[in-house]
This record gives structure tokens, sequence and C-alpha cells, in this order.
């Protein structure tokens, strides 16, 4: 069994499923040399939707890893159903968004997000405000702005959503524990790609240099014991 088998075979086992899984090895595997551009980010899922790349995006190698670069360029995702998240409302979906930067971490403008450039139509995103503080938006609001988190390099950031409330760890420790939002209207599904490092407009982008190597897209709440296989796979601090 590959490397790339066993982790998803890992995963299955602690009941982890994904809807989106890209992952350091999946990282364009036609592409070798530290700074060529990247065509692709391969999703490991099994749901066929590897990411595209618009502008410059460029491999970084960290000794023998492989980190995303965004030189000004962004990641797109298809446009699928599987990603769509009904939010901000009773009832609605709970999902679960992971990702690790890299060796150099954003210090301002979107990670990931599935919202237009413009006021509403998003569904949600992770905007930085500087290297150690962020915003997490659901349904157009910014409802938690400016969360402070330590400083530090490879940090794993792990978001929970369930209808309106957020809980998030970094590096193991918790940094919002399960706080309500003010999410309005502004839901829309049909309007947002799933972007890493921009909106769907390609505005607000991710500040030039900002790195990352693994994000994934779980289509549940995840509960402590897969939150710990997840911690023990990817946290590197």
């Amino acid at each position: 069994m590959g490397a790339i088998q066993q982790l998803i075979s890992s995963f299955a086992g602690a009941g982890i499923n994904y809807d989106v899984l890209c992952v350091p090895a999946s990282i364009d595997p036609s592409v070798t040399i530290d700074g060529n551009t990247l065509a692709t980010w391969e999703d490991i899922s099994g749901n066929g939707l590897d990411a595209t790349i618009s502008g410059s995006v460029v491999l970084n190698l960290s000794g023998t890893e492989r980190q995303v670069q965004f030189n000004g360029g962004w990641i797109d995702f298809p446009t699928s159903a599987i990603i769509d998240k009904d939010v901000g409302t009773p009832g609605g979906d709970s999902f679960t968004v992971v990702y690790r930067e890299g060796d150099v971490v954003p210090t301002g403008g979107t990670m990931a997000s599935k919202a237009v450039g413009i006021g509403g139509d998003r569904e949600w995103q992770i905007f930085y405000n500087n290297a150690n503080a962020i915003s997490f938006n659901i349904a157009g609001n910014e409802d938690w702005n400016s969360t402070a988190i330590s400083a530090g390099t490879n940090r794993l950031f792990i978001f929970t959503i369930v209808e309106s409330a957020l809980t998030l760890w970094v590096d193991g420790v918790l940094v919002i524990d399960n706080v309500v939002g003010l999410p309005d209207s502004f839901k829309s599904a049909s309007a947002q790609v799933m972007n890493l490092g921009t909106r769907t407009s390609g505005g607000f982008k991710v500040s030039s240099g900002a790195q990352i190597d693994m994000f994934a897209l779980i289509p549940t709440e995840i509960n402590s014991n897969q939150r710990a296989v997840l911690e023990a796979t990817w946290q590197i601090n």
C-alpha cells in the first residue's frame, strides 16, 4: 500500500471522511523543482475535486517538505454540490476546515473561502488581519474578528462550524470554544467557488509569499478523537 493509501486508511479507521483532501504529496506531482509554477493540487479524497491554479503559485521545497507558495495567484476548486454548505441557520450544515501553514505565514488577505469578493453571497471565509489575528466569516458577516493566535510557522488550524457556532483549535490549543456568531442572509450556495489564497472573484488575495501545505474540508463536526488523529498526523509544533 502506498503512502497516500495508508493515510486515507488511517483516517477511515477514525471515521473521518472528506469532501476535499489536499496533502503535500499531491501538490502537482509533475513539479519537482523549487520555485517552479504549479498547475494543480490534487484532491485525494476520492471525490475528484482536483484544484486548478490561476496566476503565480509555485512549489516551495523546505527540505523534503513540499509547500504551495502564493506569489499573487490563487487556487480554484471545481464547482460541486459536495462542497456547498447551508450555513448560519438553525438546522444548517456542520463541517470542518483544516489547513496547515508553511514556513511563511500570511500577513493579510484570504487563505481559504467560499465567498465572492464583494458584499453578499459568502458561505464562509478565513481572512488574516495580520500574521497572528484572523477573522472567520459565515454567511457574510465577520462573526469572529481579529482572533489572537500564538505566533509561529507551520501552524495547524482546525475550524469546526455547527450551524452558526465556531470552535477553533490551533496547534492543539483551543482558541474559540463553540461561540455563536451573528450571520446574515448572504449564503447563496451557487455564487461561489471554493478557493485558497483569494475569494471567488480573485479579490482580497493572501499576502504574497504565504505558504500552505495541506487543506481539508470535512462534511461533519469532528469529535475529540478525530481531532486527535488529525493533530497526530499533521501537527508539527
